[in-house]
């Protein structure tokens, strides 16, 4: 219920294979965090930060465009 009040940019990354917390919980915070934006991951799951190829540049890329 917090998740609201969060104001900074936020990225969310998720596995669509997230066996952990399971996908919906990414889109559910994507849904509550006023602006944030989602990535999700097609065939990955729970360590798709080290599972996927572009993980680093991905969350770069973010940072470059919210300054």
């Amino acid at each position: 219920h917090d998740l609201k009040n969060i104001t900074c940019p936020t990225l969310i990354v998720g596995g669509e294979e997230d066996k952990v917390v399971g996908i919906q919980s990414s889109y559910e915070m994507n849904e509550q965090i006023a602006g944030s934006e989602l990535y999700v991951y097609p065939g990955l799951g729970h360590a798709c930060f080290e599972e996927s190829k572009d993980f680093n540049q991905r969350v770069f890329d973010f940072l470059e465009t919210t300054q």
